[in-house]
């Protein structure tokens, strides 16, 4: 059961205030301060046909980063371990998929799904480890030069 309407300090409540939650929406993935956010993918970035629901994934943004010489293309990692609440349906070439964020991720993925380009990475059923790899530039890719800060 969920709360229908707010509920303020010190009200009595009674059973009228709740109603059932719907088993499998996806309000019953989230809590706190989870927010689920729809971001569109083609099938090559968002793994689309390869990954479902329940599926555990890394989520990747491509940016130009503006700097004295002008832009330079980055990847980042923008979120590890972001749970996979919804796919399109079977067959699709593309469509959204829904993913749980947490705080201010789902602000950072809409800002990035808007101005950059998004990667889904699918992390390993169990026993997954964190991976880090930093700001990815040409000059690190091609040499091993790390980006000044």
């Amino acid at each position: 059961m969920v709360a229908a309407e707010d509920i303020y300090p010190g009200q009595q409540l009674t059973l009228a205030e709740f109603t059932p939650t719907v088993v499998g929406s996806l309000q019953t993935n989230l809590a706190k301060s989870d927010r689920a956010i729809s971001i569109p993918f083609d099938d090559s970035h968002g793994l689309i046909g390869q990954i479902s629901p329940g599926d555990h994934v890394d989520v990747y943004v491509g940016l130009n980063q503006q700097g004295p010489g002008g832009a330079v293309p980055v990847i980042k990692k923008l979120i590890g371990d972001a749970l996979v609440l919804g796919t399109p349906g079977a067959g699709a070439s593309g469509g959204n998929i829904v993913l749980r964020a947490q705080g201010p991720e789902a602000a950072e993925l809409a800002f990035a799904s808007d101005n950059g380009k998004l990667w889904l990475v699918l992390r390993p059923a169990s026993g997954a480890r964190p991976v880090n790899p930093g700001l990815v530039t040409a000059g690190r890719l091609l040499l091993g030069v790390r980006p000044v800060r």
